[in-house]
């Protein structure tokens, strides 16, 4: 072969290595770039859905308390009291107002101007012939008192029967929460922020560099039945705008509100707009190498920016999770006060009073705040645990024993429901099980088991037996109730996800708190089910041993 043909074929090899490894190179930084916008986006949304849990929390905990006062002053605290109150998110609450049964605005923390009414606005109408005790977050509306566009927070003030007395309206400034979005970068690049309901995925604010617009619909897009099923993730589609996106989402654990943070998807020739005239002139091996290294400079600037955002969104998140806690805990600690008030006069009352309705209502008083007094009692417990502040007191516990009185706490509403309730154990005649444990956490996972046992079914029964396997104890628990959907069953464990069937929620704190304790413990506790047929908890606790009984003569 003549030089000159080896010389082209080797430029032609060259070439072809040149554009294998442009093309490679493209298809790397396309990946890693679409890799990285999706991180980006999830751990966003998920500080954002922090930020605006918590912003609503509070809000809401105003609301609570005006709840209460309200029906004994007919005030709302002055506005700068209230703001004062929020601290460094007092710029964002509006206006504080009551409105009655008629929707007249009757009292509020601005001026109010007379013959105002809200009846015909939607977050009015949400209660009308609906009045359930709940927090409502509606879409952006202008105020007739604060003359504002304002997202309103709506409590229903109820009667003893639980009719519809007024509501508590709450306004708050979507413009606060565009100017804070909007100085962690997030309209950047065509970024938006998307705040929308999980239940019906209505829009209720989505936030741009430019606008703010409300009332759309995701419950028809491909991808919300991944938002609406999955507390968290990253998916693409096409945006409300039409643009098709990198989508990053987060539910709030607390309302129901999902957080949306999406940028356009990248392609490819936005990496970088040299790209094609370096793959035109990459004839020469220095041209290649210099382009190669300006691709890769590029790369590097690029994926430090995305790391620096990234640890960014971790550290608002790690701040946010920590004044959670901290409210949470002060919450807490606050309501046990009132609470202990509530328990005993309540229970003075039924005693002292002389007619079976004044004692039936004290009674009813009595058990809710006892129920209320638990549900504190778990969030502190939370509270301690995330603290790592919760210690495991061990003492020698005789488990069997403990087991069945357990069991036989439990039976009385097993018998008065009809229900048929057993405990076995696999252990030969004249044995026991003993281990060293905290007895009160042990009992207050059973307990807690044994309780949505029997709470959730409705006919056939509960059955509690124990097999040693090994040093563990295997505790099953194992109910005929409407059983747990596997959707549901995905997400038991997680707080405030609820528990029991669709029509019968709980707090949402038990079975979580529960396998927070056996963790504790050193031990586990998984849940098996089927919708229709039924419920199988096991709980399984280390170092148990086998014991000889000598009853006495």
């Amino acid at each position: 072969m003549r030089r000159g043909a080896s010389l082209w074929v080797l430029c032609a090899v060259l070439l072809a290595a040149v554009w294998a490894g442009i093309g490679a190179t493209i298809a790397s930084t396309h990946r890693a770039a679409a890799s990285e916008r999706a991180a980006l986006a999830a751990s966003t949304a998920k500080g954002f859905s922090e930020y605006v849990g918590l912003h609503v929390l509070i809000v809401d905990r105003i609301l609570l308390n005006l709840r209460e006062t309200y029906p004994r002053s007919g005030t709302v605290p002055a506005h700068e009291v209230l703001r004062l109150e929020l601290g460094q998110m007092g710029p964002m609450l509006l206006q504080v107002s009551v409105a009655d049964a008629s929707g007249a605005m009757v009292a509020s923390s601005l001026p109010l101007q007379p013959a105002v009414s809200i009846a015909d606005r939607p977050h009015f109408q949400a209660f009308v012939g609906n009045p359930l005790d709940r927090l409502h977050f509606s879409q952006p509306v202008i105020g007739r008192v604060s003359k504002k566009m304002s997202l309103q927070l709506v409590r229903p003030l109820l009667g003893p029967g639980g009719e519809l007395r007024g509501v508590l309206v709450a306004s708050i400034d979507p413009l606060q929460l565009q100017q804070y979005f909007g100085s962690l970068d997030a309209f950047a690049d065509g970024g938006a922020v998307t705040i929308v309901g999980r239940t019906d995925g209505v829009v209720r604010a989505r936030f741009t560099g430019k606008d703010i617009t409300w009332g759309q619909s995701m419950a028809g897009g491909a991808g919300w039945p991944s938002i609406s099923v999955r507390r968290a993730g990253h998916l693409d589609m096409t945006g409300l705008d039409g643009v098709r996106r990198t989508f990053g989402y987060h539910q709030s654990a607390d309302y129901p509100l999902a957080v949306l943070v999406s940028w356009p998807a990248p392609a490819w020739w936005e990496l970088g707009p040299g790209l094609v005239t370096s793959c035109v002139v990459a004839l020469a091996f220095s041209v290649l190498a210099v382009r190669q290294t300006w691709l890769l400079v590029r790369r590097d600037r690029e994926s430090r920016r995305v790391i620096a955002r990234l640890e960014a969104a971790r550290a608002r998140e790690d701040e946010a999770n920590r004044m959670q806690a901290s409210f949470l805990a002060s919450v807490s600690h606050e309501l046990r006060t009132p609470l202990n008030s509530i328990l005993g006069f309540s229970e003075l009352i039924g005693e002292v009073a002389l007619d079976e309705d004044t004692r039936r209502y004290a009674g009813q008083i009595h058990r809710s705040g006892k129920h209320l007094h638990v549900l504190v009692n778990t969030m502190l417990d939370m509270a301690r645990i995330d603290a790592g502040r919760m210690a495991v007191e061990s003492e020698p516990v005789e488990v069997t024993g403990l087991i069945a009185a357990l069991v036989d706490v439990h039976r009385v509403v097993a018998d008065r429901k009809g229900l048929g309730m057993t405990v076995s154990f696999d252990l030969p005649p004249g044995s026991l099980l003993e281990t060293r444990t905290d007895r009160t956490k042990f009992t207050q996972v059973v307990s807690n088991v044994l309780d949505n046992a029997v709470k959730f079914t409705v006919q056939g029964g509960v059955w509690i037996t124990g097999l040693l396997e090994g040093d563990t104890l295997l505790l099953r628990v194992v109910d005929t109730g409407p059983g747990i959907a596997p959707q549901r069953l995905a997400t038991v464990f997680d707080r405030f996800a609820g528990e029991g069937s669709a029509d019968r929620e709980g707090s949402g704190l038990g079975l979580p708190m529960s396998r927070e304790l056996m963790h504790l413990l050193g031990g586990t506790i998984t849940i098996h089910s089927d919708p229709g047929q039924g419920t199988q908890i096991e709980i399984r606790l280390p170092r148990v041993q086998r014991v000889a009984h000598n009853p006495p003569p």
